[in-house]
């Protein structure tokens, strides 16, 4: 079954029709029913052309078009980017009619518009009668019949055998906007100001870069980070032995080999701050937020908020926001980059006796624990490997400050006190002397003197353990979402003091029954687990289809579509496939233990090439219809990127992906193997039940403020004159279609991954690595 699917899916797009081709290739689009074209001057140098298209005729898609523009309808003046609140009209009836009306300044070419309906101009009436040809022009409103502007100037343009005349219509622009941008050879004084600024941060920049190198090789400061350290000889530390007011100077054995670790295993470089680096930190801020105010002028600027404009919209603005854009991207990387070393960088490193600042790593070596018969944590450990910088220490590296407390030098480092020890001339853990005979401990039976009591807790610290305490949020975060919450809940789940057969799996229960509900558990969330694993790479392949063909036919869909399709419906199915409950009896077959095994590619790619082969039915019916014309985008403003969704091929690739992620989730969600069956989750349920409510309704139902909020195209506020809206007849249609593949992938999936081909091929081929006895 996969493979003819697949088969199909190769051979399906080459009948589908681009909707960006041209128009004249549809017979139902107005452009080919000999429109009219006309010149209208506002003034001397403002054009503007403007088009009476007729209504399509003479074909079997003449009754749609008939049916399409007697439509209620509503103009949208002003503006608006969803739904117009301006009054309903009916384009067949002159008593109803709204438009609006224009005059034209002769000497600036702007236009006073007013929109008017016939219930408080009557002249209206008398204007509208012709139901069957429809006026326009570049920047005129949806559904507004245009009519020329008082006090223009319009005349024909068309040649006697009633074509248009090529060269009056590229004539026909408008020159008035055409104004010089203040910026053009890039050369004026405020660019260069700017280039001398900041070639003046590079300049400080790398002075301190030389400055800080020169100061650190006169203070003969070492940088242990990159110096292999040597193991220090086992002698207390003098924090401990120089202590006057100790009774004795016996150190734990403990204590001494902690000491002789973080000689050996943390480095330690000091640093102390400088006036010219904080001045050059400083520096550092303001370019950085220049950067940015440099950005939000430059798009400012393209959407025409300086007069005269800063630079040609139409190709030096674009150039030059790419430039800054990728400077400003690649000086945050840098940042990013270095946020652990970047205050460093702005210190000069001093030796460990003089510092301010320590900077501290403690080395560890990662290993891979946890292997699968994949391979595919050995090969995510040499990718790792592969880009890891080659020499480089690995470990947990922080800059702490230097307190000074008694004349003892400390910081604080993992929750533990570190002491300046001048023998060694680093920072060691502080230690305190115990006694170890019989005769210490009867010494310090009267209790610690004031003085020793308090360079104890110098050396070692308070008895406690400060911890910064982030946000509410971010607490939540790292304590629900990281895999040692998991891990330490998981151990209070089965501790139990008594010694019971079963006490490792369970605190209540004694029975081996125990063992049977934790396989049973384990069972589901493993299935679970990788079923929400295959949703979200579904997911990204859905979403891959749907941008591939957007581009490809230069449309988009809605902002509210966008917010259904990629935030409520990815983190909503996310949440409700995790909620599947194990199934009561423990059965034989255990589940995959492969992300990238036969079950799971199966699964993943027999679903996707179902959803491609149907994707591309669905446009080829659209692109097939009688009645349809495509979308053309030459006229649309790219800074009004949502008009580029109102068209009929963007309603059905929305309606397309939206029921294909829905019935991924669906059948992810199988049970009766190792989970539950699918009505068991409640909430998953309801969940469908309720988007699946809300795409019908905008499918099937009636044009509404919600359809026009999610631009789909049966409105006549999304698809305007002198196109049609799209037919309930094609809805359903669509809606057939929509259930096929429904069907399929519900077919697919219970017969092929969870059903008989799965047990046939799984008994036929598959060992067990250990097997089970029966």
């Amino acid at each position: 079954m996969l493979l003819p699917t697949v088969a199909l899916a190769a051979l399906v797009p080459t009948q589908v029709r681009a909707a960006a081709a041209d128009q004249m290739d549809f017979a139902a689009c107005p452009v080919r029913h000999s429109p009219e074209y006309y010149c209208c001057e506002y003034s001397e140098t403002t054009k503007v052309l403007y088009t009476k298209y007729n209504r399509p005729s003479g074909g079997d898609y003449e009754s749609y078009y008939i049916d399409g523009w007697n439509e209620q309808r509503q103009v949208n003046f002003p503006y608006t980017m969803y739904h117009p609140t301006t009054q309903e009209f009916y384009y067949d009836d002159p008593s109803t009619i709204c438009r609006v009306q224009a005059v034209a300044n002769t000497e600036t070419g702007l236009l006073t518009e007013e929109l008017q309906c016939a219930d408080t101009n009557s002249s209206l009436v008398a204007a509208s009668q012709d139901s069957t040809v429809f006026w326009t022009y570049a920047a005129n409103v949806r559904n507004n019949n245009a009519t020329f502007p008082v006090g223009a100037t319009c005349y024909s343009i068309m040649l006697r055998d009633g074509t248009v005349d090529t060269d009056l219509k590229d004539a026909c622009i408008s020159t008035s906007s055409t104004v010089e941008p203040r910026f053009t050879t890039f050369t004026e004084t405020p660019l260069v100001i700017i280039y001398l600024l900041y070639l003046a941060f590079f300049i400080i920049l790398g002075g301190w870069a030389v400055y800080k190198n020169f100061m650190q090789k006169s203070n003969k400061s070492v940088d242990e980070m990159n110096k292999k350290l040597i193991g220090t000889p086992q002698t207390p530390s003098r924090a401990v032995a120089g202590n006057a007011h100790g009774r004795h100077t016996s150190v734990r054995v403990s204590d001494t080999r902690m000491q002789i670790e973080a000689a050996e295993g943390i480095l330690q470089t000091g640093f102390s701050t400088s006036y010219i680096g904080n001045f050059v930190f400083g520096c550092v801020i303001v370019a950085s937020l220049a950067l940015n105010v440099l950005l939000i002028i430059i798009i400012c600027d393209y959407y025409g908020n300086f007069d005269p404009p800063l630079f040609d919209t139409s190709e030096d603005n674009a150039l030059v926001f790419i430039i800054v854009w990728v400077i400003t991207a690649i000086w945050f990387v840098v940042i990013v980059a270095m946020q652990d070393r970047i205050f460093n960088f702005f210190r000069l490193r001093v030796p460990l006796d003089k510092c301010k600042f320590v900077y501290m790593l403690k080395r560890d070596e990662t290993e891979v624990l946890l292997a699968d018969r994949s391979g595919v944590s050995d090969f995510v450990a040499k990718v790792e490997s592969f880009f890891a910088s080659k020499g480089k220490i690995s470990g947990y590296r922080t800059t702490v400050p230097v307190v000074e407390v008694d004349g003892l030098r400390v910081v604080e480092f993992q929750h533990i006190r570190y002491v300046y020890e001048e023998t060694e001339q680093r920072f060691v853990p502080g230690a305190v002397a115990l006694g170890r005979t019989y005769d210490d401990m009867q010494q310090e039976a009267s209790g610690l003197s004031d003085t020793e009591a308090r360079h104890r807790i110098n050396t070692v610290g308070s008895n406690s353990v400060d911890v910064e305490m982030p946000s509410l949020p971010v607490s939540m975060a790292q304590e629900f979402f990281t895999l040692f919450y998991i891990y330490q809940i998981m151990c209070y789940y089965v501790c139990d003091a008594e010694a019971s057969v079963v006490s490792p799996f369970t605190s209540k229960s004694k029975t081996i029954q125990s063992v049977v509900d934790l396989c049973r558990e384990g069972r589901c969330s493993v299935a679970t687990s990788f079923a929400s694993v295959k949703f979200l790479i579904m997911y990204g392949l859905i979403g891959s289809v749907l941008r591939l063909f957007m581009y490809y036919h230069a449309i988009n869909l809605s902002q509210w579509c966008w917010i259904l399709v990629e935030g409520f419906m990815l983190v909503g199915c996310s949440y409700v496939i995790t909620l599947s409950k194990p199934l009561d009896e423990l059965k034989e077959m255990r589940p995959t233990s492969s992300l990238i095994g036969p079950t799971t590619l199966s699964s993943i790619l027999g679903q996707e090439a179902i959803n491609i082969v149907y994707l591309c039915f669905s446009i080829h019916m659209l692109s097939s219809q009688v009645w349809y014309c495509p979308f053309s985008p030459d006229n649309v403003d790219v800074a009004k990127w949502w008009l580029m969704s109102d068209n009929h091929l963007a309603t059905t690739l929305f309606f397309s992906v939206i029921f294909q992620q829905h019935i991924s989730a669906w059948v992810f969600s199988f049970g009766s193997t190792y989970r539950q069956p699918i009505w068991k989750n409640y909430l998953l349920i309801a969940f469908f039940a309720a988007v699946g409510a809300l795409d019908l309704y905008m499918l099937l139902g009636e044009p509404s403020i919600v359809t026009d909020r999610f631009r789909i195209s049966s409105g006549t506020n999304v698809v305007g004159l002198p196109d049609i809206p799209m037919p309930m007849s094609f809805r359903l249609k669509l809606f057939a279609m929509l259930l096929g593949n429904i069907f399929t992938c519900i077919l697919f999936e219970y017969f092929v991954v969870l059903g008989p081909v799965r047990s046939y091929f799984r008994n036929k081929y598959h060992k067990d690595l250990i097997p089970m006895k029966k």
